[in-house]
């Protein structure tokens, strides 16, 4: 499977956008308020579906914060004409253990 970092770009950025209105809010006004939204939709194995447009096509994806990276299979980077990059490859995770912590 092709490590592509679509679903590690979607959990900053709601990360991102729940420290925007943590950092926003004040004492005269704190309360919640939306600042960005996506439409999710049931898969029939009860996983969360999220739309995202990959190489300017739609598809959806499963939504799982529990994990740090994303992929999506060899026949969807075929299909798409899309460059195989791992995420591996670009971590500089601070690791303790000598040779690595993937190793």
């Amino acid at each position: 499977m092709a490590d592509i970092s679509l679903r590690s770009a979607f959990v900053s950025i709601l990360a991102q956008s729940i420290l925007f209105v943590s950092a926003a809010a004040n004492a005269e006004d704190c309360q919640l308020k939306e600042v960005a939204s996506f439409d999710l939709a049931p898969a029939p194995d009860g996983d969360l579906l999220v739309p995202v447009t990959i190489a300017g096509r739609p598809r959806k994806m499963v939504l799982e914060l529990a994990d740090a990276f994303s992929g999506i299979n060899n026949a969807t980077v075929t299909e798409l004409s899309l460059d195989i990059t791992s995420a591996l490859d670009r971590a500089t995770p601070a690791c303790p253990i000598e040779g690595g912590c993937l190793g």
